[in-house]
């Protein structure tokens, strides 16, 4: 008998150890489960994120070729305006105005 008491407590001990061993190795998944659904959150919001912005870039993008079309419109105009005025300098009654005349036209470039 006095053999099977120390047998029965050190089976106490080893199943105590255990059965703490266990709740520890339970604790420790349920945090690494909470962390890594935290993780697939913000991973999740990022790519919302980078979503947005990559939208955001394209729509600026299309906004820029707008703006560099327009711009080549009035390059285009300006130039052929210019052309134009430069053409009516030849004329001899063009090189004859006033100068009032002149300022006017020059107010307006």
């Amino acid at each position: 008998g006095a053999q099977r008491r120390p047998r029965t407590r050190a089976r106490e001990a080893a199943a105590s150890t255990t059965i703490d061993g266990l709740f520890d190795l339970a604790a420790k998944v349920v945090h690494a489960e909470r962390r890594r659904d935290f993780k697939e959150k913000v991973l999740g919001e990022e790519r919302a994120k980078l979503e947005g912005l990559t939208k955001q870039r394209a729509k600026q993008a299309r906004s820029v070729k707008l703006c560099e079309a327009k711009l080549g419109e009035h390059v285009r105009k300006c130039k052929q305006l210019s052309r134009e005025l430069e053409s009516k300098r030849t004329l001899d009654w063009f090189n004859q105005l006033p100068e009032a005349v002149w300022e006017k036209i020059a107010g307006r470039l």
